[in-house]
């Protein structure tokens, strides 16, 4: 979903070549949320950026060290400024 979308209310489906879906009601909210690892789980996603390989799930026993970076996955952040469909200018130059 682009990130300049408006809290509303709508219908959406899916086509794929000549193929659609039913049409279903779908509500996007105005609010920030974290992902989580399952509907149980009551943390949001850390992942550890180790190298671009190797980004473990943050955890006890597995936890960042210091100065190290993190990526957090979440929704609702509000529009940004660069193209959506390309990695933000500073995901590759911080990277490590």
């Amino acid at each position: 979903m682009p990130s300049s979308v408006t809290a509303a209310g709508g219908d959406a489906g899916l086509a794929y070549q000549s193929n659609k879906s039913n049409a279903i009601t779908i509500v996007i909210g105005n609010s920030t949320r974290l992902f989580a690892i399952s509907s149980a789980a009551s943390a949001g996603v850390v992942q550890n950026y180790v190298s671009a390989t190797n980004e473990p799930i943050n955890s006890l026993v597995a936890a960042a060290p210091r100065r190290q970076y993190v990526v957090i996955w979440g929704t609702g952040l509000g529009p940004v400024t660069f193209p959506i469909m390309i990695a933000p200018p500073w995901a590759t130059s911080r990277r490590r």
